[in-house]
């Protein structure tokens, strides 16, 4: 016996209520979803000042911020960093860096500033910050950026007569004295000694080489192959003008450093008075044990100055050791280290 199944159909004015329904949910869907917003990002210094050559730098540090919350979601970005400037893609350790073509300062990409570079210059450390995928849809990718003055170094200048730290006071000697015919002499003196030098991460750096030195005097005085000597009795000036190499200007700056030195020329009748000292007043001496008469004596420093206090180390040949330093130094001065 055959049965017979009857389908209802769904009233068309129902259909229509569903398909309104549904429509209705998409569109609220469409209107509460969330756009991306931009994350707060912030360094603690806009721009950083450096040294060349600067080991200890502090660099700013990076803030990242949900402008809703306020609270940090750096850990949610990948960051990657480089130089805004030109520069030159290196792999060093494992690690992609950039070397900045003016200042030759690196920025690692994982890791941002990592050393300063031996050249003077300005350069900017960007930090692109992009979601990870999982909050792709909450926030966009942000870039941050700050930028780094490399400086030259403040430089000290020194100059020596001898050993005698030249001041604004110290004036250079030179004597006018008769020679036998009864013509006028003058002495010489050889121009002073430079020291130039700075101080960067507790450590000292010395950069007299790095320079040079040219020499000028006022109408009396004469410089010659580095020697300074006069032509009439009074009192003068020697000018150094010291001027950055080349090769050391994108280090230095190409600024000139000059300094004034007093100069004198005077009548003495009669020899002059020199009194000998010595830089130290210790010595170590070593005996070899293959020979107990030979001992390594290193000859100490020695300062001779005139009468006035002037350093003429320069102008005089060193004291014989054998004849002059034993009549001046105590053997019991001296230590005695047996190798």
């Amino acid at each position: 016996m055959k049965r017979k199944f009857r389908i209802a159909h769904a009233p068309c004015s129902w259909v229509c209520l569903l398909l309104i329904l549904l429509g209705c949910l998409q569109a609220q869907a469409q209107d509460t979803k969330v756009n991306p917003v931009n994350p707060v990002c912030k360094f603690t210094h806009s721009s950083l000042e450096v040294t060349v050559g600067q080991l200890n730098v502090t660099k700013p540090t990076l803030s990242v911020t949900d402008p809703s919350t306020k609270k940090s979601i750096r850990g949610k970005f990948v960051e990657s960093w480089s130089i805004q400037e030109t520069s030159t893609e290196i792999t060093e350790d494992n690690r992609v860096k950039y070397v900045d073509n003016a200042t030759g300062s690196k920025v690692s990409r994982l890791y941002g500033l990592e050393s300063i570079g031996n050249k003077a210059g300005t350069f900017t450390v960007v930090d692109v910050l992009t979601p990870q995928t999982r909050y792709a849809g909450k926030y966009n990718s942000v870039t941050a950026t700050y930028t780094v003055t490399v400086n030259p170094p403040t430089v000290t200048a020194e100059y020596y007569n001898g050993s005698t730290l030249l001041n604004s006071e110290s004036a250079l000697q030179i004597y006018n004295y008769k020679d036998q015919n009864g013509g006028d002499k003058y002495t010489s003196i050889p121009v002073p000694t430079a020291k130039f030098y700075y101080k960067l991460d507790n450590s000292t750096y010395d950069v007299t080489s790095y320079y040079e030195y040219k020499y000028d005097v006022t109408d009396g005085f004469t410089v010659s192959n580095n020697n300074i000597t006069a032509s009439k009795v009074g009192d003068g000036t020697l000018t150094i003008t010291a001027t950055p190499k080349d090769d050391y200007k994108a280090m230095l700056g190409s600024n000139t450093i000059t300094t004034t030195v007093k100069l004198n020329c005077s009548v003495h009748d009669g020899k002059i008075k020199t009194y000998i000292s010595f830089a130290k007043h210790e010595l170590d001496t070593y005996k070899y044990r293959n020979n107990q008469e030979h001992y390594n004596i290193n000859t100490p420093d020695v300062i001779v100055k005139d009468e006035n206090g002037n350093d003429i180390t320069n102008l005089v040949s060193n004291a014989d050791w054998e004849n002059t330093a034993q009549d001046v130094f105590n053997v019991s001065s001296m230590n005695y280290k047996c190798l």
